[in-house]
């Protein structure tokens, strides 16, 4: 069992082989919440949210969203992908276009504390 599970890639997750492109994966889920403030993933039990993460399944949801760059959400995009052959590899992370945040998103008047995305799900353990 995973400590984190919600950044914990679907290979990890399906018990397969895994290598450093599962540090890239949750590279792309720890953007997501820094960019947001809530997870890619949701699920009310362990099992729900171990399948949304397995079949990838996560969205750009509006208003939350509308602010942050493209270049920002390709890049989550090519770090949130099932096969960790076809992830972004370290190097090509670095040579993305740094443009996480569009510059209105910046503002100091836009700052209202923490988004109020969706409800944050507290998952118990599964047994062993």
């Amino acid at each position: 069992m995973p400590l984190c599970p919600v950044v914990t890639a679907p290979e990890v997750l399906a018990q397969q082989p895994y290598d450093e492109a599962c540090d890239l994966w949750s590279l792309g889920v720890i953007t997501y919440v820094m960019l947001c403030g809530f997870t890619p993933f949701e699920g009310q039990t362990s099992r729900e949210l171990y399948k949304n993460i397995i079949a990838v399944n996560y969205s750009f949801p509006d208003p939350y969203w509308t602010k942050i760059s493209s270049e920002a959400k390709d890049l989550i995009r090519r770090l949130l992908v099932p096969n960790p052959k076809d992830r972004l590899k370290v190097a090509d992370v670095l040579a993305h276009p740094p443009a996480p945040v569009a510059p209105s998103a910046c503002a100091v008047a836009d700052l209202k504390g923490p988004s109020p995305g969706p409800a944050m799900v507290k998952v118990a353990p599964s047994a062993p």
